[in-house]
């Protein structure tokens, strides 16, 4: 049995692939390639869905052109640190699967 937010989950994963052909192909999404200025409320959470997925799908596809700050190579050194200082703390990955099912 699914609870609500399996529903939720599950009705806008729907209702994003359904509506992914049609606004791939709409104005409404094809002109934001130039950067038009939309109102981000006036559209409905599938539409936000699909906006977020395309932004997404705009970084991934230039992610070689994204680079690592010192700032951010800092916090990745600490937190490295800190684990292989105490590698059984925290939970695994297995662990957190079984408290979300």
């Amino acid at each position: 049995m699914l609870n609500c937010a399996q529903c939720t989950n599950a009705y806008m994963l729907y209702s994003a692939t359904n509506l992914s052909t049609y606004y791939r192909n709409s104005t409404r999404i094809s002109s934001m390639n130039k950067l038009e200025k939309i109102d981000i409320q006036s559209l409905s959470q599938s539409e936000r869905i699909l906006l977020a997925e395309e932004l997404w799908d705009s970084v991934a596809a230039n992610q070689d052109d994204l680079e690592v700050t010192d700032s951010q190579k800092k916090i990745i050194e600490e937190r490295l640190a800190l684990y292989e200082a105490s590698p059984d703390e925290g939970t695994s990955w297995d662990e957190v699967k079984k408290e979300m099912k």
